[in-house]
């Protein structure tokens, strides 16, 4: 389905004078409609008629002038057509010239402006937390209650962003996830927004208490208009909202790339926190010291027994509000499974924690999840007496892509704590 985006602004409404300039803007989306012309009223203020001529002069490619002959009042009506125009913004001239035997002063112009923008286009949805779960672009599956992120062209009008609770425009843009079993907008779910700009666009996935999974297609509302299609293959936007078990859960959020702990003396050089991967350097994740708040990073490594927290998304079956709390705890709390590995080969995967000690949605940041939970420790083992580094990681597996992804921990077995010999 086509979708149609014109903005019409108009700049002289008066009938035109000789020597004056107005001005016309068009607006039109590529694989959109063509928007309708635009008049200006040419006709003499004593009521005659004018003999005018109206001459493209720069545009003619694009911009359809017409008098609408000796009628009075006389308009200049003014079409575009931009079926064989990139995407920019271009700007036309329509001069009007008297014919012989009228008095005119001297010509007139009307100012043409056309901006022609990229299709709305989704090229991939994938877990906000970690999006390299759900690449290449692929039909995702979200649990209910999880961040995602839509990337894509001409997404919204402009950047936005919004503290919680989350609004559900920004960008003049909405995010509506539409069932594939009703084609009304009355069914249609409705994204609470974190941030949106032309290029991406981040939500909180409804909660639904329908049994999954159940198949929804990504529609936008842009200034008010419905982009949808109905029609949607598998693969960008389609998307999974599957509260059964089998989609993205608990999982904790990347902040970027760091060393890995068991390379850092032997590769110091690869070590420092940034956007940026290569060899030594693996995905990071967010986890702090539960008391103090300071990221576990490669200067502040994670030890057993450390008691920190889990900064993430979707816990894993729901939260309900505590009566003694007043804060929204997880449903179901379980051990974390760590791994642990040493010089890219993997030693262990199953390094549980205890249980932890509270789970639930972040009572600073609604739609966030936490975990406070302690690093496990090497039973019955002899103290160590010199440092080791190994690398601590957590394994996510994407349902739909089969794709498996890790966040690494710097991990740091102390002189005088266990030794962990795997």
């Amino acid at each position: 389905m086509k979708i149609l985006r014109y903005v019409l602004s108009l700049l002289a409404f008066a009938p035109l004078a000789a020597g004056q300039t107005a001005g016309m803007s068009f607006t039109y989306k590529v694989g959109g409609f063509v928007p309708p012309p635009q008049t200006v009223d040419l006709t003499i203020a004593d009521g005659s008629v004018p003999n005018l001529v109206a001459q493209v002069v720069h545009g003619d490619s694009w911009i359809v002038a017409v008098l609408n002959g000796a009628q009075s009042p006389c308009y200049l009506t003014v079409s575009v057509d931009p079926s064989n125009l990139a995407p920019g913004t271009y700007s036309g001239t329509v001069v009007i010239t008297s014919a012989a035997g009228f008095s005119w002063l001297g010509p007139s112009l009307v100012i043409v402006s056309l901006t022609v923008e990229p299709p709305v286009l989704i090229t991939n949805v994938a877990n906000a937390a970690f999006p390299a779960l759900d690449l290449a672009p692929n039909t995702v599956s979200l649990a209910p209650r999880s961040m995602a992120t839509i990337y894509g062209t001409n997404l919204a009008d402009s950047a936005a962003s919004s503290a919680p609770p989350w609004v559900n425009t920004l960008g003049e843009t909405e995010v509506h996830l539409a069932s594939a079993t009703c084609t009304d907008p009355s069914c249609d779910l409705i994204a609470g927004l974190i941030y949106a700009s032309p290029s991406q666009i981040n939500f909180l996935v409804p909660d639904t208490a329908d049994t999954g999974p159940i198949l929804y297609r990504i529609v936008l509302l842009r200034d008010g208009e419905r982009i949808d299609n109905l029609y949607m293959g598998p693969g960008p936007g389609r998307v999974i909202i599957d509260p059964s078990g089998t989609a993205d859960y608990n999982v904790v959020f990347q902040t970027g790339y760091d060393c890995l702990f068991s390379a850092s003396l032997s590769d110091p050089a690869s070590c420092g926190l940034s956007w940026t991967g290569g060899e030594d350097r693996a995905p990071v994740g967010a986890v702090t010291d539960a008391l103090s708040g300071q990221l576990i990073s490669t200067q502040n490594p994670i030890y057993q027994g450390r008691l920190v927290t889990l900064w993430m998304t979707a816990l894993y079956g729901g939260v309900t509000l505590s009566s003694a709390t007043g804060l929204r705890t997880a449903n179901t709390i379980a051990p974390v499974a760590f791994g642990v590995a040493e010089s890219g080969k993997d030693l262990t995967t199953s390094f549980m924690s205890p249980m932890p000690l509270w789970a639930g949605e972040s009572p600073q940041f609604i739609g966030l999840d936490q975990m406070n939970v302690e690093f496990p420790t090497c039973t019955n083992a002899p103290l160590a007496t010199t440092e080791k580094r190994y690398d601590a990681f957590l394994t996510y597996t994407s349902h739909e892509t089969g794709s498996t992804a890790r966040i690494y921990l710097p991990f740091s077995v102390r002189p005088g704590d266990p030794d962990c010999s795997w």
